[in-house]
């Protein structure tokens, strides 16, 4: 088996229960990180055994016109090999761990593992002697025979080799976890907190340490310590989450088929660039004023101002006290833009604000006119360069003969006015006639474009897509070779068309303008107007690296969503109420075993009174729904052994602010759970409600997934977000890159909208 190619997802079961029983026996601290390396790596890892491999396969299609029989004997040949094989790995440890200098640990495994040694080869040799030649299906036996010597040399030359390289790490060297290629690296994303990197820790604490050297290398990967078995050279992994090879030195970059050149280099560079040394906390609030009410065709100017947040200094006014943040002296450029859809506007709609450090900006005025009759809306938002800060709304009430009264000041607070290299935002507004405005924000500012949809809705294509889409998932577990080539070709195609029928031209020229210096993608809008993880960025000569959200961190916003940076897990609680899907316990207990000691075990509910106390006392941490979501027209609901949970339950939770103190994490792996339907003036759904009520990021799917699939992406995401303290925005494309070939033609990969700050990550004390 090349390096290329992979395993069938029929053995990567097997793959997983190999590695699962050695970690469970090897004695090393970071299990967890070590894991999600080697499931990342397990086509690499596999390959160290291809040609075993292929000798398996090919007795299994040599096999496969002969009819299908009892499986009994050759299951109880692949335990033995499994058990015997795994009895040699003491003595494989305790060598590694006299060499990493772990006495403790290879006093007690030498002396048993010399002897696991002997007795496991042995008994090896007697179980290939034995075979299964009197097995009916497989009458010479070479079936069992040819998986027999897979999984060994799986485990003598992949699987084991991989663990004990990871052993062999002195306690004081630092474990460095480099993303893929592909993956871009905003300042600070891997190698610490953005503010002041961490100083160096044993393995025990995450297995992750802090390496600003290489920082400066253009080619990350995962650093692993060569190793040899009798003979055998090092393996090199090289990329470990299924992302196209790449040779060493090559940057990311947007692939143009006419030339041979880098696109990058149109766009400037692709590597942001450190930011400057903090300044002193400098607190700000975006403060909004509007009249409150007026009669039609009268003008009200609204105003707008960056102040500075009285309410964090001791003795001034109460307030809400904000995290620091960094002004450089000459102060920072933020982009005010107003949406306003019910008035006339009197001129632009967007501004540019410099905020000084230590004082409070001009006031800013937006001229607006009443037109119609009604309450109106009007929403205020800030950003710094395509980072999205903050959104302040107020409301005018038009009536005729009404007098013109002012309205009072509408704060809210900014938790910083940085911003997150290499972020772009694309804004999108729907109008009250139907029309959408798109709106990409980066360091450079575009102007809004204007879209309307021929059908002039996009629930019916949408639901369509959703529909073929399930029925590809389903179908998946059953395809063939053939048929999961012909669906990804489909999958493509879906994206490639949603790109160019979705998405207006001149902000498909606006990002192939930016491509070479984005490192996130954040879509801010709150109608679910298309599935933006689907989109296949492609025109003409200018081609990416695939799906966008396989090509970067694609991440989204609602509006009234606070920015939060910083996610703390202490506890981690599961919902699995009667009813759940089969292995919903299975991915309870493979979640407890990737998140390991780091977090608390709060766990497992059922009870929709029980749940919804914990939401509205505020909880705190993680909490992981592992249970059927039933979407219709009139939304989403879960049935709990109490009675049914809906969104409209978190009504309180959502008014109150109730998770704004905690700012948990919620992960709904559920069908559809990333839903939302048209509630009056504003959207329902799962996301919108726990993150208006504070929650801090938000995963759910957008149309139905496949169990196992939907287990391995939660696997590898907590894996890499806890352990290997990626970022939201990373740890989501990870997680993609790493499932995407889990079962032919499958589209789970790509289903799961995360909502959230790219750049924030796990802060556990």
């Amino acid at each position: 088996m090349d390096g290329t190619t992979q395993l069938l997802p029929e053995d990567r079961a097997a793959f997983e229960r190999v590695l699962d029983e050695a970690l469970r026996i090897v004695p090393t601290p970071n299990a967890g990180a070590v894991r999600v390396s080697a499931l990342a790596a397990q086509d690499a890892i596999a390959a160290r055994a291809g040609a075993e491999y292929r000798h398996y396969r090919e007795a299994v299609d040599a096999a496969a016109a002969r009819p299908a029989t009892s499986p009994r004997a050759a299951g109880r040949s692949r335990l033995a090999v499994i058990g015997v094989a795994l009895l040699a790995i003491a003595g494989i440890v305790a060598v590694v761990l006299v060499e990493a200098r772990w006495d403790v640990w290879a006093g007690l495994l030498l002396a048993v593992g010399l002897l696991g040694l002997r007795l496991g080869l042995g008994r090896f040799a007697q179980v290939r002697r034995r075979g299964t030649a009197s097995a009916d299906g497989d009458p010479s036996g070479e079936v069992a025979a040819t998986r027999e010597a897979w999984i060994a040399a799986l485990l003598r030359l992949g699987v084991l080799p991989f663990i004990a390289g990871e052993l062999a790490r002195p306690p004081d060297g630092a474990y460095l976890w480099r993303p893929a290629p592909g993956v871009r690296m905003p300042e600070g994303s891997f190698h610490g907190a953005p503010e002041q990197p961490p100083a160096p820790q044993q393995p025990d604490d995450a297995g992750v340490l802090d390496a600003p050297d290489v920082l400066e290398e253009s080619e990350p990967t995962l650093r692993l310590r060569p190793y040899g078995d009798e003979g055998v050279p090092a393996a090199d992994y090289g990329p470990v989450f299924g992302c196209s090879e790449r040779r060493p030195g090559q940057e990311h970059r947007v692939v143009t088929r006419s030339t041979s050149s880098s696109c990058s280099s149109r766009a400037g560079s692709s590597r942001p660039q450190p930011a400057s040394a903090p300044a002193p906390h400098d607190p700000r609030r975006l403060t909004v004023e509007l009249a409150e009410q007026a009669s039609p065709g009268r003008d009200v100017p609204l105003h707008v101002q960056v102040t500075c947040d009285l309410a964090a200094i001791p003795g001034a006014s109460p307030g809400v006290p904000l995290r620091p943040f960094a002004l450089p002296p000459d102060g920072a450029r933020l982009l005010i833009t107003v949406h306003a859809p019910a008035l006339l506007a009197l001129g632009d709609l967007q501004q540019e604000l410099l905020v000084p450090p230590g004082r409070d900006s001009d006031v800013l005025r937006f001229g607006l006119r009443t037109t119609r009759t009604g309450l109106h809306t009007v929403t205020v938002r800030a950003f710094h360069g395509g980072t999205f800060l903050g959104e302040a709304r107020t409301q005018i009430s038009v009536e005729d003969g009404t007098p013109t009264r002012d309205g009072p000041a509408r704060e809210v607070a900014l938790p910083t006015v940085a911003f997150d290299p290499g972020e772009v935002t694309l804004q999108v507004l729907k109008a009250t006639d139907g029309s959408y405005s798109f709106q990409l924000l980066s360091e450079r500012c575009y102007a809004p474009e204007s879209f309307r949809l021929l059908g002039g809705d996009s629930r019916g294509p949408t639901e369509r897509i959703y529909d073929e889409l399930r029925k590809m998932a389903t179908a998946a577990g059953k395809a063939g070779r053939e048929e999961g080539e012909a669906a990804r070709r489909r999958l493509r195609n879906l994206g490639v068309q949603l790109w160019s029928a979705a998405v207006p031209d001149a902000v498909r020229r606006q990002f192939w303008a930016e491509a070479g210096r984005v490192s996130s993608f954040t879509v801010l809008g709150e109608h679910d107007l298309v599935p933006w993880e689907l989109l296949y960025p492609l025109d003409g000569p200018d081609e990416g690296d695939g799906f966008l959200a396989e090509w970067m961190p694609v991440v989204r916003r609602v509006f009234g969503q606070e920015r939060v940076r910083e996610l703390q897990l202490p506890r981690a609680t599961y919902v699995v109420p009667p009813g759940s899907p089969a292995d919903a316990a299975r991915e309870v207990e493979r979640i407890r075993r990737a998140l390991g000691g780091l977090v608390v075990d709060g766990g497992v509910l059922a009870e929709r009174a029980a749940l919804a106390d914990l939401i509205d006392d505020g909880l705190p941490g993680l909490l992981h729904f592992a249970c059927h979501n039933a979407f219709t027209g009139a939304g989403s609901s879960v049935k709990m052994s109490d009675g049914t949970l809906d969104p409209i339950d978190l009504a309180y939770a959502t008014q109150s602010g109730a998770l704004r103190r905690t700012h948990p994490l919620v992960f709904f792996n559920a069908c559809r759970s990333a839903g939302q339907i048209d509630w009056f003036s504003s959207s329902l759904g799962w996301a919108p409600q726990f993150l208006r009520a504070g929650a801090g990021a938000f995963v759910g799917s957008l149309w139905p997934v496949r169990s196992d699939s939907a287990l391995a992406f939660a696997d590898f995401f907590y894996g890499s977000l806890v352990h290997l303290r990626a970022t939201l925005g990373e740890a989501s494309l990870m997680a993609r890159r790493a499932v995407r070939d889990h079962a032919g033609g499958d589209p789970t990969w790509l289903a799961y909208a995360v909502y959230g700050s790219p750049a924030a990550r796990v802060h556990n004390s």
